[in-house]
This record gives C-alpha cells, structure tokens and sequence, in this order.
C-alpha cells in the first residue's frame, strides 16, 4: 500500500521527494508519532494526510509535494516546495504557505482553496489549477512567478477592517492574470468610493472640481478609474467586486485648480488605487503643490476627518484600500504621487457613510439598460436639494437609455431621505421612455417599512392601484409619461373615519362623502362591511374643494 501511495502521489506532481510521510494519527504537525515513518517531515518528503485525519501546524512546518486528503489547520507557517493538492479540508486560519520550490508548482484542488498569508518565492512557475481566496496578503520576492492560470484568484473582504491585500511588489517579478477584488461597505448610505483595478469599472458619481467650486453641483457620472474616488449609494450592507489587472507601480495624479476662491476651489476627489493599505507619511507617498492635506467624511462626528503628511490629524496616515479622500490643490502644477513602497498592512477602517444600517427602500428601472434611485425611511422628505442626505441617480452610459426621476421644485434628480413616518408619505417618480421595449419596475426593501404601515404604488396616468413590487408596462409612444406616486400609509381599522379621527363603525355614509374608491379603482358606495385593501374617500370641503384620503383597511 505504501509503494502504491507513493505511485499516486508522483503521478500528480512533477518533482519527485524522497520520503512520503503519511499522517496515521490526528495530531500536531510537529510531533513524531502524527506520522509514519515516526518522524516530522522535511523539505524532501512528501505529506499525505489521508481521510479522517486531522493535522495542526501551530509552528514552522516544511515539506515537498503535500496532499490534504483529510485536514490540515494552519494558524503557524507552512512552507512548501512541491505540489499543493487539496481534496479534502485546509482551514488556513491566520497563518501563512509559503511555495519556495525551485521547480514547477500548482495548486490544486475540486473546490476553492482559501489562504491567509500567502507568499511565493517560486522563480520557476507557481500557478493555480483551482480558484483560490486571499484573506490577508499575497507576497512575491525578487524574482518569483506566478500565474492564475485564469482561475478567480480573490482578495477576500468580510468587515470594513479585514480585506486581503497585495503586498509592496519587488523590482522583479511576473504576476500574470486577474484578481478580483471585495470591498466590504458597511450601512447604507452614501460612501467614498476606489478602484483597484484597471479594466472594471464602477459606475459612481464622481467630482467635476472645474464646476465653479461649487460643491453641490460638481457631480457627474462615471466609471471610476484607479486613482479617482467617486460616491456610490448602498441600501445596506454590501460587498463590491471588481475584476481585473490590479493597479501596480507608481502612480501620480495631477490635480486641477480652476479658480482662485481657496474656499471652494482646488478639490479633487482621489483614491488609494491600490490592493493594499497605503500610509500617507510613507516617503513613498508624496504631495506637492497641495496643503499636503487629505479629507474623509466621518459620519459619526459628522465632520471631516483630516490628516497632514508628517504632521498628524483627527483621521489617520493610514488609506485603506477602495478608500476616496480629498484633497486640494494650490498651484495649477498640483499633484499626488505615490509608490509600491507606501503599502502597508494595517486594519484601518473603510470610512462609511452611516455607522448603523439603514433601513432602504430601492426603485430600479429596466429597459434594455439600468437606471436606480435609492431613499431611505429614515430622514424627512425634502422639497429642496440638501447636499448631505441628496444625492442624483446614477445613469447607465448609454444615450438611448429610460429615464427615472423623482420630483423636486428645483428639477434635481434626486434621492429623498425619509426619517420619520407620521401618517401618509408619498414619494413621486416618473419615468422618460426611449425605447417602445419593455420596462420593468422593481421596488426592493418594502419590508423595511414598519408593520403598522402599508404600501401603494398609484398610476397618476391611470388611476390603477398598485400593490405588487414588480410593475411591467411596454410604453406606445416615446412622448408618454409614466408617473407613478409610492405611499407609506398608517394602517387604520375598518370603519375609522379619516375625515375626522373618530370611529364610525355603525355609519354608512359621510355627510361630505363624494366617492369611495377601491384599489382597482371600482366605486364603492358604502363603508360598511369593507374588507381588505387600500382605498381612495373623495370627499368636498365646505369651502368647496374636492379632497383625497386614503385608507387602509387590515
């Protein structure tokens, strides 16, 4: 059995080891009796953990080609100079794999590998055969290979203070392949947003600083380039993903300054471009013809948090990673010059806009493209444009697109926060067809609203009453308007009077009572014995006006 384990274990590698150690008993690593031979393995054995076995690295360990049939935990440092075939169970718990193979090595596996602290010291070929996951950094030394041999290869990231990195990258190497890259946003809201990589894109509102200083209306749409920070909106918890090649090597952003009111010109919105934490007093990071100052808003305090290069702050010297910042130019030759040297490992904070989550409400169109608007039912509905709870729908790039609004008296396209609910809130939104093809409505996030409330969508076009999430309609002309209104409205019991706010159970008819409409828009002509649903009391004020009350009946 022995000679044909070693057999098997030859046919999957293509470096031949000396011994094979098989673990025979569940056990430290690093104790004799775990294996047979009854000897700790050495960087010329090969390692066989067979099913049901258990093994623990909690210090160094080395070996050749290793086959984890059973499972090994690795919380110490393992380092590896053969093949690294995994058909059974790694936990790689914060510890490290180094490859330091001084010939071809893979990694293989039927399913996703996961790695802690991952180094490569191959300069031969270290590849991937099998999808693999970072949770704390990937290092190369002088000189190493590696390849993703186009499996996903991930930085993982599962809180705003844990994001696997890239570390500082020697003067030689070869990395060939893509990364994805996570970025765990924590709360809704609006958050300061990066890119790592160079080919995805992320569509966010980015700064305009050639908009006369203004910093309400210096947004506009795009696609956030490495380098350049942008705001995105969340509904609530979120992982972004991007894919590609990382941003690698140095890079300098010149900054713009249009005018000459240091108040509100100068501002550009930057982002760390890198997989990797950057320290901003790094000599690898420099600023010139700036303040030498770098902005990220702390919605906690309610302010800007701030940090001189070398001089210290309320933030810290410390970008994670997808992170935006500001900064401001002083001079028209301004720029922002940073290098793999500025990499750090450090668990600073992703800065999010909201410290808890808010309950959102989201409402997208479809229509052979993508358009959103997010509110919240946590903040006061607004008439007018406030730069700390507004923000503009994001668009997709196509100039053929449908278009969805909200309404406001000074024609911004806005995102209405909601903080508090009273009685009856109704949101408006509209829709601009550019296509006769279909358009899909979709509202997400009604189950934030709270029990004691119900929802309506109302046709202002057709007068139908609404009350699924999903609304499918196929516009006959390019000139219609489709306007909808969405109200969050308290629940009442039946026969409640709306009029007045008292209980008329036993009353048929209110004396100013025009008409009774049910959601389907039938007339009702009594309010007696009504079942469920949402209805519209049109009555007539004594000054002669006709109103409109809605009611919900449980």
């Amino acid at each position: 059995m022995k000679k044909l384990l070693t057999i098997a274990l030859l046919a999957i590698s293509t470096v031949s080891f000396g011994s094979l150690r098989t673990a025979v008993t569940s056990g430290d690593w690093n104790t004799s009796s775990t294996w047979s031979p009854s000897s700790v393995p050495n960087s010329s054995d090969s390692v066989l953990i067979p099913v049901g076995k258990a093994v623990t690295n909690i210090a160094n360990a080395t070996c050749g080609t290793i086959t984890i049939n059973g499972t090994l935990r690795n919380p110490g440092t393992l380092t590896v100079k053969g093949f690294f075939n995994v058909n059974g169970s790694f936990i790689p718990a914060t510890g490290t794999v180094t490859f330091n193979g001084s010939s071809i090595q893979k990694i293989t596996g039927p399913s996703t590998i996961n790695f802690y602290n991952f180094i490569d010291k191959n300069n031969v070929s270290l590849a991937l055969s099998v999808n693999a996951n970072i949770y704390g950094t990937f290092s190369m030394t002088n000189g190493s290979v590696f390849s993703t041999n186009s499996y996903a290869f991930t930085l993982k990231s599962i809180s705003p203070t844990e994001t696997g990195r890239i570390a500082s990258l020697p003067n030689s190497y070869t990395f060939t392949g893509n990364i994805t890259q996570e970025r765990y946003i924590k709360g809704a809201g609006w958050h300061m947003i990066g890119n790592t990589v160079t080919t995805s894109t992320v569509s966010a509102m980015e700064y305009d600083e050639t908009a006369h200083g203004n910093l309400n209306v210096g947004y506009t749409v795009g696609t956030l380039t490495p380098g350049v920070g942008g705001f995105i909106q969340t509904v609530g918890d979120t992982v972004l993903s991007v894919t590609g090649p990382f941003t690698k090597g140095t890079q300098l952003y010149s900054l713009s300054l249009s005018g000459l009111d240091m108040t509100n010109d100068g501002w550009n919105l930057l982002a760390n471009p890198y997989p990797s934490e950057i320290n901003i007093d790094s000599p690898s990071f420099s600023m010139s013809g700036t303040t030498n100052m770098i902005y990220v808003w702390d919605w906690t305090s309610q302010s800007y948090l701030w940090w001189k290069k070398g001089s210290g702050g309320t933030y810290q010297n410390v970008i994670a990673q997808g992170q935006a910042f500001w900064t401001q130019a002083i001079n028209n030759t301004a720029y922002v010059k940073m290098g793999e040297a500025s990499k750090v490992s450090s668990t600073s904070p992703f800065y999010r806009a909201s410290s808890t989550v808010i309950p959102a409400i989201q409402v997208t169109l479809n229509a052979n493209n993508f358009n959103s608007i997010l509110f919240t039912t946590m903040g006061d509905f607004m008439n007018d444009y406030d730069p700390n709870t507004d923000g503009q729908y994001l668009e997709s790039a196509s100039t053929l697109k449908s278009e969805l609004y909200t309404k406001s008296a000074d024609n911004y396209r806005l995102v209405y926060d909601c903080r508090e609910i009273t009685d009856t809130i109704s949101v408006p939104f509209w829709i601009k067809p550019h296509t006769l093809s279909p358009h899909t409505l979709t509202l997400t996030g009604l189950t934030n609203i709270p029990s004691d409330y119900r929802w309506v969508i109302y046709n202002n076009r057709t007068g139908q009453m609404i009350t699924t999430d999903v609304i499918t309609f196929t516009p006959t002309s390019l000139d219609e308007k489709n306007t909808y209104t969405l109200y969050i409205i308290k629940k009442h019991l039946p026969g409640e009077d709306l009029l007045n706010g008292i209980d008329t159970p036993k009353k048929s008819i209110y004396d100013n009572l025009v008409q009774i409409v049910d959601q389907n828009g039938r007339v009702v002509t009594t309010n007696d014995n009504l079942t469920s649903g949402v209805y519209i009391f049109i009555y007539e004020e004594p000054s002669g006006v006709y109103v409109k009350k809605r009611l919900v009946i449980n």
